[in-house]
């Protein structure tokens, strides 16, 4: 029996057709044909390059990371992790999208406006505070501003969007960040640096975050963030790929 020659590449030979799909000998033209359908769908699959956002959200003090308490937080600084979590997710064919603040507020807001579509100022005049809309005949066969601004949006909007966050403080205190969150929808990784319950301090034992995480990742330092990373790119990977299967499957 002939042996494959790259399982990576899909290159095989026809008597070596059992071992990689596990089914029994086809005829030549069945087998020619199955076999073009896979090659088509794997194109399909590595061909597609959906636009993937990350938004990578560190809470208060982390600013200070490599010179705070690197017992505890290790001497890697925070531009250092934004570059490697980066680099890695140009190989993964993500945008990470890194934001940092010590003001509650402030990371609210950054949620926000990634979720929330512009509204458009179109037909609309104000004088002295007030704002009035003028009513204009659009013509049927012209498209208004306000839906080229809407079919832009809609344009710009990433395919798949994700939080890993840090919320290092505000992980024990803030319910509003946490429904920012709720409120976005945005499927969020907790992530801390260190093991919050090997911290011997009772306060840091509880989080309004991840009992609504996807995950919680602690105690791996900063390769946390790359963990994190790793794990959305492989759920999308994954999802893609059984959608893409699953599609082709039906189509023939």
């Amino acid at each position: 029996m002939d042996c494959p020659r790259s399982l990576n590449s899909l290159e095989y030979t026809g008597a070596s057709a059992d071992l990689l799909f596990g089914r029994e000998h086809e005829s030549s033209n069945s087998f020619n044909r199955a076999h073009e359908n896979r090659i088509r769908r794997y194109s399909e699959i590595m061909s597609t390059k959906p636009n993937r956002k990350i938004l990578l959200i560190n809470g208060p003090n982390l600013n200070l990371l490599g010179t705070r308490e690197p017992g505890i937080y290790g001497t890697t600084t925070l531009p250092q992790v934004i570059d490697t979590v980066t680099k890695r997710a140009q190989d993964l064919n993500i945008t990470i999208v890194p934001f940092q603040s010590n003001h509650e507020g402030a990371i609210i807001d950054f949620l926000h406006s990634h979720f929330l579509v512009p509204t458009s100022t179109a037909g609309t005049t104000t004088t002295a505070g007030s704002s009035t809309t003028s009513e204009k005949a659009v013509p049927t066969n012209t498209i208004s501003d306000a839906e080229k601004d809407e079919e832009e949006q809609k344009e710009k909007k990433p395919d798949k969007v994700a939080v890993i966050i840090n919320p290092a403080a505000y992980t024990h205190t803030s319910v509003a960040i946490r429904d920012a969150l709720l409120a976005t929808s945005f499927p969020f990784v907790e992530v801390h640096i260190s093991n919050v319950h090997a911290r011997g301090e009772s306060f840091r034992n509880h989080s309004y975050f991840s009992d609504k995480a996807t995950g919680v990742i602690m105690g791996l330092g900063t390769f946390g963030y790359v963990a994190a990373l790793e794990f959305w790119a492989n759920k999308w990977d994954t999802t893609t790929t059984n959608h893409t299967s699953t599609s082709a499957s039906t189509s023939t």
